[in-house]
């Protein structure tokens, strides 16, 4: 069993009897391993890595752990790699989860307020970008029920869920506030969803492929927002 702690840089090699080539660095190793334990068949290696947050004790602890792992969740973006975690939704639900009757609310809240508060500053600016390009815009729509209000029983939406909740096109979590294409999903029942930054850089007048390989460019097959004019909804699924 290896554990492997946040943050760490970590690579490795299941171990295997099996031989290796010449030139691999690790050959010599193995053989000298396979004898001396006398391996005859394969062995299990099971690795258990925390890439979650340790939410911290104290107030400035609390602070550093929500800080940084906001900054990796850009930092990822940046360089649109898709982060393992949804690092804004869990600190939107702590905030929601802290009681007053628990002796650690005082830190809890002064260590998060300062990273909630770009959050939420965030999210508020883009609501009021979106009530004001849908009022002037005949394509867009808002949403009348967010996400976390849906049965969960009936809906095929996961609000919480990990797959349907990054920008497809920058790969940003999409914790509360997101565009939908309403076309992806009545055609060919797919998810488009994408950042409103990326909607007001336009990114998504594209055509994307939906469907593998295929590169044709009609909306049965694809998202072809490039083509005609896109159905979008704005989604807010927390607020």
């Amino acid at each position: 069993m290896i554990h492997i702690n946040k943050g760490r840089l970590h690579a490795f090699r299941k171990l295997s009897n099996h031989n290796l080539p010449e030139d691999d660095c690790h050959t010599t190793l193995r053989e000298k391993l396979v004898r001396k334990e006398e391996l005859k068949k394969e062995e299990v290696c099971v690795s258990i890595a925390w890439d979650w947050m340790y939410r911290g004790v104290t107030a400035k602890g609390i602070n550093l752990e929500v800080s940084s792992m906001l900054a990796c969740a850009k930092l990822n973006q940046l360089h649109s790699k898709k982060s393992l975690a949804i690092p804004e939704l869990s600190l939107l639900h702590t905030a929601k989860s802290i009681r007053s009757e628990d002796p650690l609310a005082k830190e809890i809240c002064a260590g998060i307020s300062a990273s909630l508060k770009i959050i939420v500053d965030q999210h508020c600016s883009e609501i009021e970008r979106i009530q004001k390009i849908v009022g002037t815009s005949k394509y867009l729509s808002i949403c009348p029920t967010t996400d976390a209000d849906l049965n969960p029983a009936l809906s095929p939406i996961d609000a919480y869920g990990y797959e349907d909740f990054s920008c497809i096109l920058c790969h940003k979590e999409l914790s509360n506030v997101y565009f939908h294409c309403d076309g992806c999903e009545k055609i060919y029942a797919r998810d488009f969803n994408i950042c409103v930054r990326c909607h007001s850089l336009k990114k998504h007048l594209v055509v994307y492929l939906m469907a593998g390989m295929c590169t044709v460019e009609q909306s049965q097959y694809n998202h072809t927002g490039k083509c005609f004019h896109s159905l979008f909804t704005a989604f807010s699924y927390f607020i």
